[in-house]
């Protein structure tokens, strides 16, 4: 999100962050997530404002963590394989 901010990302701080920024870089997270790109993107979205809102990239990172062990729970109890 940074880097679609300014060339000098180093320099930006997460809760300056702008909405086209947060948005490109929720649908580049989605795109990476191959045929689950919606939910992904939405998640990417989340995670996103989770940055901006807070300014610490620990906590967003904790949320898609916590996200991947639940669908990785979801796939394994529950025979979900389409979900990878």
């Amino acid at each position: 999100m940074r880097r679609l901010s300014r060339s000098d990302f180093e320099s930006v701080a997460f809760k300056s962050v702008r909405w086209t920024a947060l948005t490109a870089a929720a649908i580049v997270f989605g795109a990476a997530h191959g045929s689950l790109w919606l939910p992904a993107t939405a998640a990417g979205l989340a995670y996103g404002l989770i940055v901006v809102r807070r300014g610490l990239l620990g906590e967003a990172i904790a949320a898609h963590a916590t996200t991947n062990v639940l669908i990785t729970v979801t796939v394994l109890a529950g025979n979900q394989w389409q979900l990878w």
